[in-house]
């Protein structure tokens, strides 16, 4: 929901992270989008560079065929294993965190903040649980309402759904939060927010 609009945050916000002789991570790059946005928006800034990390081989040829940058490389990796150098101005994580346990969450936040200079961002987006598990339902229904509109036929929906079982494990808006402030993040914000889908932005505070 609202991926176009999504992308589009992503690129505003970054204004203010990514400067001259900046670093940016797109972790879960996917066909590399994010990252073609985002080069294309610094484009005037001096020595900027970008990488972007997916485990999905097809993935990583096609962002490469998108993107024909000079300062944006791809690389197929698994994103628990980046390596952080250098240090990062910026880091994106678009709807992919979602998919790994509380552990490796909790494991690869730390290394990213790690990674980050003071004053640096992360950005990710999740398909969030509800608060109480009375809004689950509603919740789940307008999404699969929402994928209706796109076209989808009822029988794909929950073909979807029951594809994801047991691999999705989102958390609420509040775990994200209490799990991005126990690796070492003080400053947090919820910048977008549509049912079960939220946006986080942490910015990286030593002091």
């Amino acid at each position: 929901p609202f991926y176009v609009e999504i992308q589009r945050m992503v690129v505003e916000l970054s204004e203010y992270f990514v400067r001259d002789h900046s670093t940016v991570y797109d972790l879960g790059c996917s066909t590399g989008t994010t990252l073609e946005l985002l080069s294309n928006s610094h484009a005037g800034k001096k020595d900027v560079q970008f990488f972007g990390f997916d485990l999905s081989k097809f993935m990583v040829r096609e962002a490469r065929k998108k993107v024909n940058r000079s300062n944006v490389r791809f690389f197929q990796k698994n994103i628990s294993r980046v390596d952080f150098t250098p240090p990062a101005d910026f880091v994106t994580s678009l709807f992919t965190m979602q998919f790994l346990t509380m552990a490796e969450r909790r494991s690869l936040f730390t290394r990213i903040n790690q990674g980050l200079i003071e004053g640096g961002g992360l950005l990710i987006t999740e398909k969030v649980s509800a608060e109480h598990s009375c809004f689950e339902e509603i919740w789940t229904e307008l999404y699969w309402d929402f994928k209706r509109r796109q076209g989808f036929t009822p029988e794909q929906v929950i073909e979807k759904a029951n594809s994801i079982r047991g691999v999705l494990k989102p958390l609420s808006t509040n775990e994200n939060i209490e799990l991005l402030k126990q690796t070492g993040y003080s400053r947090i914000e919820v910048f977008f927010k549509w049912y079960n889908w939220a946006g986080f932005l942490a910015v990286k505070n030593n002091a």
